[in-house]
């Protein structure tokens, strides 16, 4: 008769690490939506947009990490 013994496991003991920061980046992000709900107005060049805060934060920060990604890349064809 073979000898099973069962571990206690929670779920953060059979996470990896990555989900776990994973997790925890979601918690984070929605956050930040909660909390930047009200309406901004965004004026850019002759554009002029009505939206709430988080959508305006999240498309500034996600227009910089694609200069990011792109300058990086230039930088490593030329060298």
């Amino acid at each position: 008769m073979t000898d099973r013994r069962r571990e206690k496991s929670g779920v953060l003991t059979r996470a990896s690490p990555r989900t776990i920061v994973a997790a925890a980046l979601v918690v984070l992000a929605l956050v930040f939506v909660f909390q930047n709900r009200q309406s901004a107005r965004v004026h850019f060049l002759v554009v002029s947009v009505t939206s709430p805060m988080w959508v305006a934060l999240l498309v500034a920060g996600g227009a910089g990490v694609l200069i990011g990604i792109l300058a990086a890349g230039r930088g490593r064809r030329s060298s």
